[in-house]
């Protein structure tokens, strides 16, 4: 499996993300690699917290249990990508913003996946102006309104493995994907 970093078009987001760089990286690639979006100390702060999450008791998240588009806890076997069985080795958060279940139960994972939001609407909304003047689309109003949510997935295969954690050949719909 080749090393992504250097084959994925990159730039410092606050130097130089622009309509015409954009537009060159979507097109030739389908996807662009946007340093320095988030400080490394909020970053860790978010990891500890989503570890916490995570290591939850079953009982709590199954309190926390997501249906539907809500926020909440799923846990592995249950979503995967249309076409193929669900994935046995995933398990997943998401947090909206209203996320009452989650403001109870893990707290400090619930204030750090808002501030984390909040960072990455700014980077969002700036990308997706980007990318609406570089393909004539009109993307961006989108990023505006609708049920939006972090989505902070692990793994649970102990050997970290590419195979593994890569789905099926799938689209997704105004996303922005983090790792």
């Amino acid at each position: 499996m080749p090393d992504t970093r250097n084959l994925i078009p990159t730039v410092l987001y606050q130097e130089r993300l622009t309509p015409a760089f954009l537009g060159e990286a979507l097109s030739s690639w389908g996807a662009a690699r946007v340093s320095d979006v988030l400080p490394l100390a909020q970053v860790n702060a978010f990891m500890r917290e989503a570890r916490a999450a995570f290591d939850l008791p079953e009982d709590v998240k199954a309190r926390c249990r997501r249906f539907g588009t809500e926020s909440g806890y799923t846990p592995p076997a249950v979503e995967g990508v249309i076409g193929h069985g669900p994935d046995s080795l995933r398990h997943f958060w998401d947090v909206t913003r209203e996320a009452p279940q989650i403001r109870e139960e893990a707290p400090g994972f619930y204030r750090q996946s808002a501030r984390l939001w909040a960072r990455l609407a700014s980077f969002g909304a700036r990308a997706f102006e980007a990318f609406d003047t570089a393909h004539g689309t009109c993307v961006f109003p989108d990023v505006l309104g609708g049920a939006h949510s972090l989505r902070t997935s692990e793994y649970l295969n102990q050997v970290p493995s590419p195979e593994d954690v890569l789905f099926p050949s799938h689209v997704d719909f105004s996303m922005l994907t983090l790792y």
